[in-house]
C-alpha cells in the first residue's frame, strides 16, 4: 500500500491528539475536517481510503470518519455514489455512527438504503466494473437509492450540528 503523501494534507489545520485540550481552538466549522485529516495522518501508512483501515482509533472514532465519508459521497453525488464508489465497506459503520450520534431518522434512513445495496450489490459491482456508470446512474435501482438522497439533503444542518457534539464528547473523554 503506497502512503498518502504530505501534499495531500496541504492547507489543513492538523492536531497531533485527539483531546478537548488540542481541539479547543478549533471552530466547530472546521472540526470535522481537521479531525478526519489529523487520523488519516497519524494512521497513513495503513489508511486505504475505508474508516476501518485506521488502526490507531477505537470504534467511535472510525465512526466519525465514516459518517464524515458517508456524507461527503452522498453531497458530491448522492446514496447511490456512496454504494458505487465505497462498495459499502463501511456502511454498518457509517450506520453505528449514525445511531451514536442520536441521529436515528438518517440511521434509519441509511439502514434501509443498505438493504437496497444489498439486494443489488452484485448487479452493481457488475456494472461497476464493465465502468458502466451511465448505466447504473439511469437505472431504477439508483434511482430507488436516490430517494434517500433528498432525505440526506434536508437533515444536513442536524448532521453536522450531531457530528461537532459527537467529537466534542469524545475529546472530552480521552482529556
Amino acid at each position: 500500500m503506497k502512503q498518502i503523501p504530505d501534499w495531500f494534507f496541504d492547507g489543513v489545520t492538523l492536531v497531533e491528539n485527539l483531546t478537548s485540550t488540542s481541539l479547543t481552538a478549533i471552530e466547530d466549522d472546521q472540526l470535522e475536517e481537521t479531525v478526519v485529516f489529523s487520523m488519516i495522518r497519524i494512521d497513513r501508512a495503513t489508511y486505504d481510503g475505508t474508516a476501518s483501515s485506521l488502526k490507531s482509533f477505537s470504534q467511535p472514532w472510525k465512526q466519525i470518519v465514516a459518517v464524515w465519508q458517508l456524507w461527503g459521497e452522498i453531497a458530491n453525488g448522492g446514496v447511490h455514489q456512496y454504494f458505487y464508489n465505497s462498495e459499502g465497506v463501511d456502511a454498518e459503520l457509517a450506520r453505528d455512527g449514525l445511531l451514536a450520534m442520536k441521529c436515528d431518522e438518517l440511521a434509519g434512513l441509511f439502514d434501509d438504503a443498505m438493504k437496497v445495496w444489498e439486494s443489488e450489490r452484485d448487479m452493481i459491482q457488475l456494472l461497476k466494473q464493465r465502468n458502466a456508470w451511465a448505466d447504473f446512474k439511469g437505472s431504477e435501482r439508483a434511482s430507488e437509492l436516490e430517494r434517500f438522497t433528498e432525505s440526506f439533503y434536508a437533515r444536513e444542518a442536524e448532521l453536522k450540528h450531531a457530528l461537532v457534539r459527537y467529537i466534542r464528547s469524545l475529546a472530552a473523554r480521552s482529556a
